[in-house]
């Protein structure tokens, strides 16, 4: 379905209700996994003195999805090497359509086929003719 079927209201509960969810996990110091990738964080420790000790600081990143780079033609891995997404937890689609009033499968249509929007304009150099999507 294409993301401009999907009523423009209903587009702009759906990206609410993520963004509040990503929001969240971040302010809590968790990771969360969308379609697009991991919203999670690059960790760093410091040694600031025998007096202060080691302090830990948390810097939020995304790391694009292998999927969402492999469709749209990314093959740099810029990921930095302290950051980990194996404790990322995935999105629940059930609570993202409650929270914008939808059903679960419009809820993750309606982001799948907008982070498939967002990729269009990596593809843009390597489309040409009549059935150029973007």
């Amino acid at each position: 379905m294409d993301p401009q079927a999907l009523d423009k209201a209903i587009r702009a509960r759906v990206w609410t209700a993520l963004t509040t969810v990503v929001r969240e996990h971040i302010a809590e110091g968790r990771s969360v996994k969308t379609p697009l990738g991991t919203f999670c964080f690059d960790t760093r420790k410091s040694f600031k003195g025998a007096a202060k000790g080691v302090e830990v600081s948390k810097r939020p990143v995304l790391v694009l999805s292998q999927q969402f780079a492999m469709q749209h033609g990314l093959t740099r891995d810029a990921t930095p090497p302290d950051v980990s997404t194996a404790t990322a937890k995935p999105v629940y689609w059930e609570q993202l359509g409650t929270m914008a009033g939808v059903h679960k499968d419009v809820a993750r249509q309606c982001v799948d086929n907008t982070v498939r929007v967002f990729g269009a304009p990596c593809l843009r150099p390597y489309l040409t003719g009549p059935d150029d999507p973007v």
